[in-house]
């Protein structure tokens, strides 16, 4: 594959050991080109440290074992990919990451994939369409609260909202190998849109019942987690190799950022009476369909390679048992899921005791206070974002990753 003997630079490159930069010339020893899966994930078998600065401090780690292929940035976050082979990215040709490219992430500035017009459009959507997700659920879990007067009942609101990114999430990111990934998003956000449309009708009209909003809040997860890994599977066919990297970590921020600027709308308005929760489900849904006319604009029509010779349930079912059989193989990649996993069963389960908390500790009697308290997290994801972009030493991120 590629590797590096020695990486540093005058300003932004990094040591392999995590030192501060020397004012040394960036040394490259090519052996092969590393390849870039269709999903967006660079693959490599040899620890490679990309001098690409603050912005991004790549780490990639464990490579391209057996068909799989794992990718770490700076920012917290680790997206496994499952592929059975490198993918062809862009119109049909093969992409190769070279050494020049590498070079060339270096002088890349933060926002430099919004130059691109079908990046921006598809980074325009993702956020409004995470401002129309936590919208929903905000305004869903307060009015739960408020006509069921029980948290066991915004507990299962909240689960039946989020119990679809882990069993949606994986089959839908094996469909966007299959499908038109714009055509699939389009399909999911405005599955979207139609779903918090009938919740905000039902609120208004006065005939909604609890387990309407249960339902509703499950089928817009779903939606949205097939929607989620669609749109990350389209950014490597929008934007150069060069700012890939930026593209990727710039998307990941959608999620925090819509938290903080959708709740910062939508939290005044929830302190109105003629507004409150019927009027907060109608920004979520225009929301919904501002992200949906968004996705629409976008240009770029691609899909990845699916496994040939099996129809479209049994290539799936196939890819997720390769997928899961790796993960059990390769004990690194098992303990991380195992520790994701304990920390959004055991940490993240706080956000469905938010509403009752916001009404019987703070005094709450509408739901603002919930949005002000869910935009707070949203800024300090964003927050902790942009510290942890600075952080280069391995050690210091394995130390924060267990501290937190």
């Amino acid at each position: 594959m590629l590797s590096i003997e020695r990486c540093s630079a005058t300003s932004t490159g990094i040591e392999p050991n995590g030192a501060p930069p020397k004012p040394s010339r960036v040394t490259i020893t090519p052996v092969e080109p590393i390849s870039v899966l269709s999903s967006g994930f660079i693959v490599s078998s040899s620890r490679l440290y990309s001098p690409y600065g603050n912005a991004t401090a790549l780490i990639i780690t464990g490579a391209l074992r057996g068909e799989t292929a794992m990718h770490l940035t700076s920012v917290p976050s680790a997206i496994i990919a499952l592929s059975n082979r490198a993918r062809r990215m862009g119109k049909g040709q093969g992409n190769l990451l070279r050494p020049s490219t590498l070079l060339e992430l270096r002088n890349a500035p933060h926002l430099a994939a919004l130059k691109y017009r079908d990046y921006r459009v598809t980074w325009t959507a993702n956020m409004f369409s995470g401002a129309a997700m936590w919208t929903f659920i905000v305004a869903s879990q307060w009015f739960t609260l408020s006509e069921s007067d029980s948290s066991g009942w915004v507990g299962i609101l909240t689960f039946a909202s989020m119990i679809p990114f882990l069993i949606v999430s994986l089959p839908g990111g094996i469909m966007a190998d299959r499908i038109d990934r714009r055509t699939l998003a389009q399909i999911m956000l405005f599955a979207s849109f139609v779903v918090t449309a009938i919740l905000a009708v039902l609120v208004i009209s006065g005939e909604v019942k609890l387990w309407h909003v249960a339902v509703l809040a499950f089928l817009g997860g779903a939606f949205r987690a097939v929607q989620e890994p669609t749109v990350t599977a389209l950014i490597p066919n929008q934007v150069p190799q060069s700012v890939l990297l930026n593209a990727i970590t710039l998307n990941a921020a959608t999620r925090h950022g819509a938290r903080f600027f959708g709740l910062l709308i939508a939290a005044p308005l929830m302190a109105i009476p003629s507004i409150g929760v019927a009027g907060v489900l109608v920004l979520s849904a225009l929301f919904a369909g501002a992200s949906t006319l968004m996705m629409s604009l976008v240009k770029t029509v691609s899909s990845g390679e699916g496994r040939t010779g099996q129809g479209m349930i049994g290539g799936i079912l196939h890819d997720m048992g390769d997928g899961l059989a790796y993960i059990y193989k390769d004990k690194a990649i098992a303990l991380f899921m195992v520790l994701v996993a304990l920390h959004c069963a055991l940490v993240m389960s706080f956000e469905s005791i938010l509403p009752i908390f916001s009404r019987e500790s703070l005094g709450a009697g509408d739901g603002s206070i919930l949005g002000y308290l869910v935009m707070a997290f949203g800024a300090g994801s964003l927050v902790g974002i942009l510290l942890l972009a600075g952080v280069r030493s391995e050690k210091l991120k394995g130390q924060l990753l267990i501290s937190v």
